[in-house]
């Protein structure tokens, strides 16, 4: 009976020894997994940060574009402005009558840089050219607002 209890006492401890190197290989294989997870984890949070940064970035240039392009049509505006009154004033030191300036002065300049950039989606600008009519004391004019 003593031999029997001895060795249901080692079958016992090997039975245990057993299960202790079960529960740690499982809290290994758990250590493993949250390890992966973390990393995992970790990789996307960067990812999802480089995609927001270069959103941000990609937002600001696009930004800096359109202020850019509205910076660059108010100075087309002014250079344009600024051609059209010295064609009205070569005209009326050319003395053509005021009736015939009238169809020029009366002319909008503001889409002409859109024109010029955007040409293939836009086309909604008047042409770029005006016709002075002429009489028997009045030579034909023509005038074209140069950039």
């Amino acid at each position: 009976m003593a031999e029997q209890a001895l060795q249901e006492r080692e079958e016992y401890q090997r039975v245990l020894e057993w299960q202790r190197s079960q529960a740690e290989q499982d809290q290994d294989r758990v250590r493993e997994t949250k390890a992966a997870a973390s990393m995992y984890r970790t990789g996307l949070k960067g990812q999802i940060m480089a995609r927001e940064k270069a959103k941000a970035i990609e937002r600001q240039r696009f930004l800096a574009e359109g202020e850019a392009m509205a910076a660059q049509m108010a100075a087309e505006k002014q250079k344009l402005l600024r051609i059209k009154q010295q064609k009205l004033g070569a005209l009326e030191a050319a003395g053509v009558p005021v009736k015939y300036r009238a169809e020029l002065n009366k002319k909008k300049v503001a889409c002409l840089f859109l024109r010029n950039i955007l040409a293939p989606v836009l086309i909604l600008c008047p042409p770029l050219f005006y016709y002075v009519g002429h009489g028997v004391n009045n030579p034909p004019v023509s005038l074209k607002l140069n950039k």
